[in-house]
């Protein structure tokens, strides 16, 4: 009888232990685990459940509507509500897969982020993209311009913003740094690049329409390695970034959130990036509520990328122009900006 006491004592305090909410640091650094062991699954099973209610229809592949055309429009495709970011990706990956252009297209976005990042806003020089497909070169922009703020939008927390912001500046100068340097411009590494680049984006479009966000997450995830194989070829080794993570939490606040500081080592200097987390049945889920990113946008929401103001326009609405949309047509357009 002692050893089944013993055995049912062991299962009990497993129940309560597991009742309580995880530590904060434990569960940043297992997001960072899940990144570094390729199973974005994992990390996605660790949010609280309301925070992937909110997520799903986001990350979810639309499903085509009945009687759809290859290439979607208005007589198919995904439901009008379901279009725009998750339509467009398709779209990203199916290029990358089918052209001969993804290695060069990574170069191109690598040295498009240090120049939305850099002090004088200059790219450095990165190997030539197809001049007969003019689209190509407004790729690298867009992406850098819309990771970036995307990230930002995703982690700036009240009161926190001047930290974070400090952080994330001590990173991109680092960052801004090594690409000034980088081997950019080599076409051979950009052809050694392509079929990872291309694996990469097969592995993600094998997600089937209409998948749940879980299954489109586990084709990320065995994707990952092949994106981590393509940034390998100019040097960034994003598995040791992860593994060189440390978290420590603060106190609990008296509104029951934690600051958690993630320590990282990232192009020869340590980085420290303060994170909010909030408990949400029974885990914790970052919280980003900053007013900032609405202030920036003149109450327009988040649909227009950061960097991607145009001078002039005065109160952007939703479609990134003034109350009526576009600005006037004599003011001039511009690409991303550093912020």
């Amino acid at each position: 009888m002692i050893p089944f006491r013993s055995a049912m004592l062991a299962c009990l305090i497993s129940a309560a232990a597991a009742a309580e909410p995880a530590d904060p640091a434990a569960t940043v650094k297992g997001w960072i685990a899940s990144l570094q062991g390729n199973d974005l699954a994992a990390a996605w099973d660790k949010l609280p459940e309301a925070q992937r209610a909110a997520w799903a229809p986001s990350l979810a592949a639309p499903a085509p509507t009945p009687g759809a055309q290859p290439g979607g429009g208005d007589a198919g495709g995904p439901p009008r509500g379901q279009r725009g970011g998750n339509r467009m990706m398709d779209g990203a990956m199916r290029m990358l897969s089918e052209g001969d252009q993804a290695g060069r297209l990574l170069a191109a976005t690598l040295a498009a982020i240090a120049g939305t990042v850099a002090v004088d806003g200059k790219a450095p020089a990165s190997a030539p993209l197809s001049t007969d497909q003019p689209f190509l070169a407004f790729m690298p922009r867009m992406a850098a311009a819309g990771s970036l703020g995307g990230a930002l939008q995703s982690i700036l927390a009240r009161g926190l913003e001047t930290q974070q912001i400090a952080a994330i500046d001590s990173w991109a100068v680092a960052y801004a740094a090594w690409a000034a340097t980088a081997p950019l411009a080599d076409e051979a590494r950009a052809t050694a690049a392509l079929p990872h680049i291309q694996a990469f984006a097969i592995a993600i479009r094998a997600a089937s329409a209409g998948a749940d966000a879980r299954a489109v997450l586990v084709a990320w995830s065995a994707g990952l390695p092949r994106l981590k194989q393509a940034l390998a070829v100019y040097g960034l080794d994003a598995d040791a970034a992860f593994a060189s993570a440390k978290t420590e939490a603060a106190a609990l606040a008296a509104d029951g959130t934690v600051v958690v500081t993630v320590r990282f080592t990232a192009f020869g200097a340590e980085h420290a990036l303060p994170l909010k987390l909030k408990q949400a049945n029974g885990g914790w889920e970052i919280t980003a509520d900053s007013p900032a990113p609405r202030w920036l946008r003149g109450g327009g929401g988040l649909g227009v990328p950061a960097g991607m103001g145009r001078p002039g326009a005065g109160r952007r609405g939703g479609n990134g122009g003034g109350a009526g949309g576009d600005p006037p047509a004599d003011v001039p357009k511009q690409g991303p900006v550093g912020f």
